[in-house]
């Protein structure tokens, strides 16, 4: 079962019974869409009490993409780098609209990379980068990159999908 707690603004947050009776206690607020109450001048956020973190480099990734649905199923923590997989391309200004394409100029044609899963070695941190080769069309580019992307990552990363204008 979920219960709702509605925050300051009038939105509510879904949590699972087992930790509504804990948080129902206080008063949450949103904070850029997510749920979290001001505790000595510092924001926390629901999700951490939920999680039970307290501090490292690991963010919140929500399963159904709500991110007031903390119900513990919804919740994984990630790594920095696993959350990047999750997401489309960023939108800053690139040479291609496909996450791993980019245009070779010197080649005159696209390139589909990607790099491994961090691995630590030694106490080094080691990502190998997967070249995926070069293609005279950008759309079988990003497709060289899906099919990578899944045998590394599996189903839930994120695939490029056909550009209706390309």
């Amino acid at each position: 079962m979920s219960r709702l707690i509605t925050l300051t603004n009038g939105k509510v947050a879904i949590v699972d019974d087992k930790d509504y009776i804990y948080l129902s206690r206080f008063n949450w607020v949103d904070n850029n869409g997510h749920p979290s109450r001001n505790v000595n001048k510092r924001s926390l956020l629901m999700a951490d009490f939920i999680m039970q973190r307290t501090r490292g480099r690991f963010r919140y990734y929500f399963k159904n993409g709500n991110t007031y649905d903390l119900r513990k199923k919804n919740i994984e923590l990630l790594t920095f780098s696993q959350v990047g997989i999750l997401l489309p391309k960023c939108s800053k200004i690139c040479s291609s609209v496909y996450k791993g394409v980019f245009w070779d100029k010197r080649r005159k044609k696209w390139v589909a990379y990607i790099y491994s899963p961090s691995e630590t070695v030694n106490n080094k941190r080691i990502r190998k980068h997967y070249y995926l080769g070069t293609f005279e069309n950008e759309w079988l580019a990003a497709v060289a990159y899906n099919k990578k992307v899944v045998e590394l990552y599996g189903n839930k990363a994120y695939q490029n999908k056909k550009e209706t204008n390309d």
